[in-house]
Formats: C-alpha cells, sequence, structure tokens
C-alpha cells in the first residue's frame, strides 16, 4: 500500500507525464523474482518504481533500480526486466507513436484533461 511519501513521488510523476505529452500509466504489481521475459513495446515508456526492486537489462547492459527510481525506454526497445525477491510495485506510463499501434488498457489511468 502507497504512503504519502509514494503518493507524493507519485503525484510529482504524473504532473511531469503530462508535461511531457504521455496519455496514461497503470500500476503493476510484479511478484517475487518475477522475469519479464525480453520483449519489446510499441511505445515510448516512462517508469517509477513504488516498491521493491527491478533489474533491467537492454543490449547485454544491466541497470538495478529501487523504490523511488525512474527510468524511461524508447519505443520498440528490445529489453528484459528481472524484479528482486520481495517483487516490485512499477508505475508504467506510455507515449504514443503515430506510426505504431497503441491498443488501450482498461485498468490504465488517463492523463487526457
Amino acid at each position: 500500500m502507497a504512503n504519502s511519501g509514494q503518493d507524493k513521488r507519485l503525484d510529482e510523476f504524473v504532473a511531469d507525464l503530462k508535461a511531457r505529452g504521455f496519455t496514461d500509466y497503470l500500476i503493476r504489481r510484479y511478484g517475487p523474482d518475477a522475469d519479464c521475459k525480453y520483449h519489446s513495446d510499441n511505445w515510448e515508456g516512462r517508469y517509477l518504481l513504488l516498491e521493491g526492486s527491478v533489474t533491467l537489462e537492454i543490449a547485454g547492459k544491466f541497470q538495478h533500480f529501487t523504490a523511488g527510481d525512474t527510468y524511461a525506454m524508447a519505443a520498440q526497445t528490445l529489453h528484459r526486466e528481472v524484479f528482486g525477491a520481495q517483487g516490485g510495485n512499477l508505475v508504467v506510463a506510455r507515449r504514443r507513436l503515430e506510426n505504431l499501434p497503441f491498443n488501450e488498457l482498461d485498468d490504465a489511468v488517463s492523463l487526457k484533461s
């Protein structure tokens, strides 16, 4: 469950998303040691880790993130995320690129004003 520090961080993150033209976001819970096998997405992404830890692998390079960290990823970047022993709560924000298909997510929060 989010605390006031997480709520403030999420509010700041969402304000930045709106300013940068992102369309929606959702919070996904990943279980312990969850491995999001190599994949790519058809949208530009920004991410905020609310709880837990995750290691991001892109082109054989690894970056480790803990609660409160953010990262960004260009569309169609082949990557893999592996969550730590505690799993994680990850805010996933998307910005559509005009030339790529974009499916709406039922559980996403719209950022359209």
